[in-house]
């Protein structure tokens, strides 16, 4: 059998499923890892591939030399889609940074109006006051006038 031939059709949907049940097999039996791993025979890499979080370091052996391309390739291009995922990853982090900052930024701005406008009440709050302490003392002051004119309001009270 001339494997050369094969290793651009040797990953069926079959041999696939196959590799990932004996990897999840093995994996139970090597522990958490990471190892140092030779595997001969290795064809495109199937079951090695499935197992590269627990291996450290691999010497992946196959008489094929287009097995070795394939299994080459493969591995190329999983560590492409590891550095997409990092990245997306980070960018992902890093709009989260924004946004957390925007939004403090946005909560500070609120923070600082509402102590402006609590400063403003504070104000009005205080000249009213001011304004009731000196009409009390109009009022204390003037007391024979008040008096007559809170008489006039009741007698125009039962005329009207």
């Amino acid at each position: 059998m001339d494997f050369n031939q094969l290793a651009s059709t040797l990953d069926t949907d079959i041999r696939i499923k196959r590799a990932q049940a004996v990897s999840i097999e093995i994996e139970s039996y090597i522990g958490h890892g990471p190892l140092e791993v030779m595997e001969f025979g290795c064809g495109t890499g199937l079951i090695s591939l499935n197992l590269k979080k627990k291996i450290s370091e691999g010497l992946m052996v196959d008489s094929s030399s287009k097995m070795i391309k394939e299994l080459e390739q493969k591995n190329k291009e999983l560590e492409e889609k590891n550095k997409e995922l990092e990245d997306s990853k980070r960018d992902e982090n890093n709009t989260e940074k924004q946004m957390s900052e925007m939004l403090i930024s946005e909560l500070n701005g609120t923070i600082e109006k509402l102590n402006c406008e609590k400063d403003e009440l504070i104000k009005e709050n205080e000249q009213l006051k001011y304004s009731i302490t000196e009409y009390e003392k109009i009022k204390e002051a003037n007391s024979d006038i008040f008096e007559k004119s809170s008489k006039y309001d009741r007698v125009s009270e039962q005329i009207g």
